[in-house]
């Protein structure tokens, strides 16, 4: 007799294919796609921690994988396509304070460089990470490889 293999559970998440409506950038191409086929884009940030936490130990934990998507055209109107998939994950406790300090696990990045050092890996230029984000955010990151601050 044949033992059937669990099913695995696709979770999903969607990157932007333009900039949102309240960002400068509105409307202009965000190139995230590109950027995470060629690991530009090693992460991205994401509110609701408990939530993604939860998704990232399923993964690593083999019973789930991560489909990243873009909408084909507008967002929650139209089909999504898939980017990505990944099988291992990594997480890490996100702060953003008003003076636009960053804590990731509990390490405080706060020169500009290392500023601008997350928001490249975020696959954003310092100015886009800027205006995408709030002042004070409270979130994670989720990690496409093994890459961690």
């Amino acid at each position: 007799m044949k033992t059937k293999k669990p099913k695995i559970k696709t979770f999903v998440i969607t990157v932007s294919k333009k900039f949102l409506a309240k960002h400068p950038f509105v409307g202009k191409p965000t190139g995230f796609k590109k950027k995470i086929l060629t690991g530009e884009k090693i992460h991205t940030i994401r509110a609701n921690r408990k939530y993604w936490k939860g998704i990232v130990d399923k993964v690593n934990s083999n019973e789930a994988v991560l489909s990243v998507r873009q909408w084909k055209g507008l967002p929650y109107r139209s089909e999504q396509v898939e980017i990505a998939q990944f099988k291992k994950l990594g997480y890490q406790k996100v702060i953003f304070a008003k003076n636009r300090r960053i804590t990731i696990d509990k390490k405080n990045l706060f020169d500009k460089k290392q500023w601008t050092k997350v928001a490249k890996n975020d696959g954003l230029t310092l100015e886009q990470f800027n205006d995408w984000f709030p002042t004070y955010f409270k979130g994670c990151v989720i990690h496409f490889t093994d890459f961690k601050y």
